[in-house]
């Protein structure tokens, strides 16, 4: 998204299945495997800006959603929370996009990495 400008305006619910990858030997803690789907729309400014090394602002953005640092440590120390980051992630990701904002940005940090979204236009 920072570096390709690629916008993100679909969520896809537990769309390989719950406990997708887990091992069958292992015990499944019934996690969901939610997706989100990247667009890239090649004629844009963002993407044109991108393309040819210029930095591009999209301004501050108008809905933020902050994640976990380290989910795969979240999910080993106490899977039932990791679970209930989940869908709280999930419920915000769809009130964003059903709201029309568009998901523009990336912003990496340590403990508090987030996703920005953006108003159409």
């Amino acid at each position: 998204m920072n570096r390709l400008g690629a916008n993100i305006r679909e969520y896809a619910v537990n769309f390989y299945g719950t406990d997708y990858g887990a091992n069958p030997a292992e015990k499944t803690i019934g996690m969901d495997s939610d997706r989100l789907f990247a667009g890239w729309e090649l004629r844009s400014p963002r993407v044109e800006a991108l393309s040819e090394g210029r930095q591009y602002s999209p301004g501050a953005p108008d809905e933020v959603i902050e994640i976990p640092g380290d989910f795969s440590a979240l999910l080993k120390a106490d899977a039932q929370l990791a679970k209930r980051e989940v869908l709280r992630v999930r419920e915000e990701f769809l009130r964003a996009l059903s709201a029309g904002l568009v998901c523009r940005s990336f912003e990496r940090h340590p403990e508090k990495p987030r996703y920005l979204f953006y108003r159409e236009g």
